[in-house]
């Protein structure tokens, strides 16, 4: 077995960045179909294959357009910019197209923070930083930040009629531990999709937007996640919005800062049908009802704690 030497530096042995693997790293998340894709904005070239960590793609796009469904794209943060407590971000307006479908991109970095992790900052006014058509995309560690003006966040797209035959990113989406900061997530129609672990910061438009489809949202569900203020100032938007043809719409563990300026966490048609369950206000009279409250659901739709 070939051993890597490097000088030792506190107990730890320093191995050069550009050491070559025989065979590509796998990682053993999904089924053994997949191929593996690298990103490296700082050291990594779009003319490099992609296969390796010395062989890195430098940009998002040119890795996911590169990918086949099913395949795994591990990115890598940049270097800091100027003020060390940021780190520098991807800028770039990504499309997932429909054939990657399941696809998996990953943050790679030691802290649990997506704030110093993989950052993206859109560099397109009006677009999101992440547009995807694809069904089963998965993200992972990952901060979405707005860039000027637009959404800056991440698009699940499936308005499409009536199968989801061109549009259906919103279908089975998995994103975990992604921080949206000053950016939105909006998902048009779909089902299964899941959203997990992740941080809506200092956002003045919907965060959380479940928006109208040609097909009806289903089965989507919101977990573990915080809704949070502009440094202790109210955000002036509703943090969540979801329209009436949504059903089975699932809420859990949640939590949310100071009452958005205009008075709403939540907001959503008549109709919509689900569960609110075990989630934390920062204010305590937060009220419910069909309208003019803080939480404003039908009665189709309920909220337990």
């Amino acid at each position: 077995m070939g051993r890597l030497h490097g000088p030792v530096v506190g107990g730890v042995v320093q191995i050069d960045q550009r050491v070559k693997f025989r065979k590509e790293v796998q990682s053993g998340l999904f089924y053994p179909w997949s191929n593996v894709l690298y990103v490296d904005g700082t050291d990594g070239s779009d003319d490099y294959s992609g296969r390796g960590p010395s062989d890195a793609k430098a940009t998002i796009q040119a890795a996911v357009t590169a990918a086949s469904r099913g395949d795994i794209i591990y990115a890598r943060p940049l270097e800091a910019e100027s003020d060390y407590s940021d780190v520098g971000k991807y800028a770039e307006v990504v499309t997932v197209p429909l054939a990657t479908y399941n696809l998996s991109m990953i943050g790679i970095q030691n802290s649990k923070s997506p704030n110093y992790g993989v950052k993206m900052r859109q560099n397109t006014a009006l677009s999101y930083c992440l547009d995807v058509y694809a069904p089963g995309f998965n993200l992972e560690n990952f901060c979405l930040q707005k860039g000027g003006t637009g959404e800056g966040g991440l698009r699940l797209r499936g308005a499409d009629a009536p199968a989801y035959n061109a549009e259906a990113g919103s279908c089975g989406a998995t994103i975990y531990n992604v921080t949206f900061r000053y950016a939105k997530l909006l998902i048009e129609g779909g089902y299964a999709s899941i959203i997990d672990a992740c941080t809506f910061e200092n956002i003045d438009e919907y965060a959380f937007d479940l928006s109208s489809s040609v097909n009806p949202a289903r089965r989507h569900k919101l977990l573990n996640s915080y809704f949070l203020a502009n440094n202790g100032t109210a955000v002036s938007k509703t943090n969540i919005r979801v329209v009436s043809t949504t059903t089975d719409f699932v809420i859990d563990h949640c939590w949310f800062d100071i009452i958005p300026g205009n008075s709403r966490y939540m907001v959503a048609d008549a109709g919509l049908k689900g569960m609110m369950a075990n989630c934390e206000f920062l204010s305590a009279d937060v009220s419910m009802g069909t309208s003019a409250k803080h939480i404003t659901v039908p009665t189709t739709f309920r909220v337990v704690n």
